[in-house]
């Protein structure tokens, strides 16, 4: 996760990640997460994940957002697929 600060408390938001590694529904997931968390909108293209955010002083509380998101994805394969419940861009079937 990159995030470049821009003017005041704006800034630019990367996420990219390797289809080896996490696909790109996870890649748009946690996008979405931290876009929340950041005041921000953006799009995937590809692997990437770029957002316009509006507050860049919310980045501890969106790394910690990425960290758990990472730990319960790459981190647990057993859950690799099906993102908890406990992240809003997941649908309860």
């Amino acid at each position: 996760m990159v995030i470049l600060k821009t003017e005041g408390n704006t800034g630019h938001l990367l996420l990219r990640g390797g289809e080896d590694v996490i696909s790109v529904e996870l890649i748009m997931c946690l996008g979405q997460e931290v876009c929340k968390v950041l005041e921000g909108k953006g799009t995937l293209r590809g692997n990437l994940f770029q957002a316009k955010i509006n507050k860049v002083n919310g980045f501890t509380k969106a790394l910690k957002l990425a960290n758990k998101f990472v730990e319960d994805f790459i981190l647990l394969p057993q859950q690799r697929h099906v993102p908890p419940q406990h992240f809003s861009c997941v649908h309860s079937s």
